[in-house]
């Protein structure tokens, strides 16, 4: 009867260390997948700010040059009003 009472017990603490050692496996793998997903999102965001960036550069550059092109016309507009009040 004691040996019967005893294997119970030793089978129960062995189904609840199982159990245990089961869930913290679980666990630890829910976390890691966790903070794979939020280093994936962070890699998104950071692709996403480089792409922002990089567009901000390029229309830079493009109202740069529309600038240059404004003061090379107003340059000429410049010198043909020149001759016009010359001519006057």
């Amino acid at each position: 009867m004691m040996r019967k009472v005893l294997d119970g017990a030793l089978w129960g603490l062995g189904f609840w260390l199982v159990g245990g050692g089961l869930m913290l496996m679980f666990s630890a793998f829910n976390s890691h997948r966790q903070v794979e997903r939020e280093s994936d999102a962070r890699a998104a965001q950071s692709g996403s700010v480089e792409d922002q960036w990089s567009r901000s550069e390029k229309l830079l550059a493009r109202q740069e040059r529309s600038m240059a092109r404004s003061e090379q016309q107003l340059s000429r507009l410049d010198k043909i009003l020149d001759k016009w009040e010359r001519q006057k």
